[in-house]
């Protein structure tokens, strides 16, 4: 039992460090066995201590004790935030732009490109091939991490 109440700890711990810079609306929320909820702005905690069986959490607004045994569920309820647009450069004038979940490769008029894109098991899931302009539709796509090969550079994007 105790190395379960040791895991939760160091899952919390992990996750709390994660969310460090988390937004206004993100919100930790216990949920009890009897189903009850309580959800805490994660701007508000300081620290998150266990000792035994109980877990306390120390907010600006005053501290939260639990009983280990009582708590059903923790999560993090983060609102999702990401850059409306992404644009980087590669070599020979590439450019690649992320932007609505669509990836745009840009070269001079004239140049030759190849993308390809690979999951993370090095599966091709797309490939293209044209001149100064490609678009990759990563929306229809399952959220992961996809490696993207452009004229023999390599890039990671997480979608």
């Amino acid at each position: 039992m105790k190395l379960h109440y040791l895991q939760f700890a160091i899952a919390v711990t992990g996750a709390l460090a994660v969310t460090a810079q988390a937004g206004a609306d993100d919100k930790l929320v216990v949920t009890g066995t009897d189903s009850k909820q309580t959800a805490i702005s994660i701007a508000d905690v300081s620290r998150i201590t266990f000792n035994g069986d109980k877990m306390k959490i120390a907010t600006t607004k005053g501290d939260l004790d639990y009983q280990l045994g009582a708590i059903d569920n923790l999560a993090f309820d983060l609102e999702a935030s990401a850059a409306d647009r992404i644009e980087t450069s590669l070599r020979d004038d590439i450019t690649l732009g992320i932007s609505g979940g669509i990836l745009s490769v840009s070269a001079p008029a004239g140049v030759p490109l190849s993308v390809a894109v690979y999951n993370l098991k090095g599966v091709a899931v797309a490939r293209h091939t044209g001149f100064e302009n490609i678009s990759i539709d990563f929306n229809p796509m399952a959220p992961g991490i996809y490696i993207v090969k452009a004229n023999g550079k390599t890039i990671k994007f997480t979608r």
